[in-house]
């Protein structure tokens, strides 16, 4: 950032303040990139865009949708003749990029829209999209004087533009042209638009977790049916070798063995088998 900018005194206010967004900008992103929910993902981009569309018209604000990275995901609407001209040169352009950040993160930390005036001395709004403690994107609008100028951060006074302003004569055209709007209009604008769009995010996420319950329990009735046939079949399975150790049947199974014993002269195993063959007998008589 350009030293002659800024006014020596604002200079270490300034650098804090710099400080302060990339350090709480590096922390939210950390967080939110592990999220499963996207912006994009969980809401149609084209009606989203008729959404914005309607409210520039009504409003009289430029407004575009961003992510949670920044990078725009709606094409921005009513963008003003000045600020096209503005964002034109470089330096200016690397300055709004700046005070848009700030926005979103001043946003994100006291969960609420935030408004400031840009170093060109317009109003800029940033209404923060955070779902289930998540931020996935903000909606910004703006792009309009205000005549409350004492009841809004102002970013100019920690970066000098507005003598750019001044001294370039189509700048100062587009810059009369602009609309100047009370404070309270942009209060309620930036109360309805965080009102209609977390609407309509909620409304996409509640689907995808309906859907997503049903699968789990679909999934849990499966493998309890499963479990349930599991059973059944051990619970035949015990059943079929109880019967199968039925007394006579086990008199028979040594018989056929004591017979074998015999004709292969093994004397052992069949003095072994007819004395277990006389106990099973006895036991089964005196049961």
């Amino acid at each position: 950032m350009e030293l002659e900018r800024i006014q020596d005194k604002n200079k270490g206010e300034l650098l804090s303040l710099i400080q302060r967004v990339e350090k709480s900008g590096k922390e939210i992103y950390k967080k939110t990139n592990n999220t499963h929910y996207y912006l994009r993902e969980l809401i149609d981009i084209e009606k989203l865009q008729r959404v914005q569309e309607s409210f520039a018209k009504a409003t009289e604000f430029s407004f575009v949708v961003v992510d949670y990275k920044g990078d725009e995901i709606t094409k921005r609407t009513e963008c003003t003749e000045f600020c096209r001209r503005w964002r034109a040169i470089k330096e200016n352009k690397k300055t709004c990029s700046f005070c848009d950040t700030y926005g979103r993160l001043e946003s994100i930390i006291n969960q609420k829209p935030n408004i400031y005036r840009c170093p060109a001395g317009l109003v800029e709004v940033t209404v923060p999209i955070i779902i289930k403690e998540q931020y996935l994107g903000a909606v910004l609008f703006g792009q309009v004087r205000c005549i409350e100028e004492e009841e809004i951060v102002n970013l100019g006074s920690y970066i000098q533009c507005e003598e750019k302003r001044k001294c370039n004569t189509t700048l100062i055209e587009s810059y009369e042209k602009l609309p100047i709007v009370p404070l309270k209009k942009v209060l309620s604008t930036a109360n309805l638009v965080q009102l209609v769009v977390l609407q309509m995010v909620e409304e996409e996420v509640l689907r995808r977790e309906t859907e997503e319950n049903k699968k789990l329990i679909g999934e849990l009735i499966v493998k309890r049916i499963r479990a349930e046939l599991e059973k059944a079949r051990t619970m035949t399975e015990l059943k079929f070798l109880k019967e199968q150790a039925n007394p006579l049947y086990m008199k028979e199974i040594l018989k056929t063995i004591e017979e074998a014993a015999s004709k292969e002269g093994a004397v052992k195993t069949q003095e072994m088998t007819y004395l277990f063959s006389e106990m099973l007998k006895y036991t089964t008589d005196n049961k």
